[in-house]
């Protein structure tokens, strides 16, 4: 099984509580804190070499939203998160048993969502989104995504649209 890995580097905005893989009751994650010496040693190059990630809590057991919304994964997906005093870095290993059938076009800064007529969708590429859902509201949340490519993207989703 190939690994693709992506590790996004996030500013704080607001404090980091708890993430979940499936529903906000379903579960809760802590972040590793890292200690000062740690967040010297982290390079945002996708590859998880530093030792800390190691003793990270692992996300597992992801739930589909496209094509069978609430379905099991098809692929095993693990995520991993660490905290300094400034940052909030997110990895994401995606594994593919074909990754020859990985779908990956878009280079363009804020294609891999589009909009079709108030239905928001990923534009065709195989892409990972992370919604920071900081009020626990269920409606608003901050987006960041990014597809095999590095294409970035991130926007604000509010009152569910």
């Amino acid at each position: 099984m190939q690994k693709t890995p992506l590790v996004l580097c996030l500013s704080i905005v607001c404090s980091f509580h708890s993430l979940s893989a499936q529903q906000p009751e379903a579960a809760e994650v802590q972040a590793l804190r890292l200690t000062p010496d740690q967040a010297e040693t982290v390079r945002l190059d996708g590859v998880l070499g530093e030792e800390f990630w190691q003793q990270a809590q692992v996300i597992r057991d992801f739930l589909q939203q496209e094509p069978a919304e609430g379905s099991a994964a098809t692929e095993n997906t693990e995520v991993r998160i660490a905290v300094d005093h400034e940052n909030l870095y997110v990895a994401v290993m995606a594994f593919d048993r074909e990754p020859d059938r990985i779908v990956s076009r878009i280079l363009t800064r804020d294609r891999i969502l589009e909009n079709h007529h108030g239905d928001v969708q990923f534009g065709g590429d195989d892409a990972v989104a992370i919604l920071f859902d900081t009020f626990h509201d269920s409606r608003n949340a901050f987006v960041f995504a990014t597809n095999p490519n590095g294409a970035e993207f991130e926007a604000l989703i509010t009152d569910e649209g």
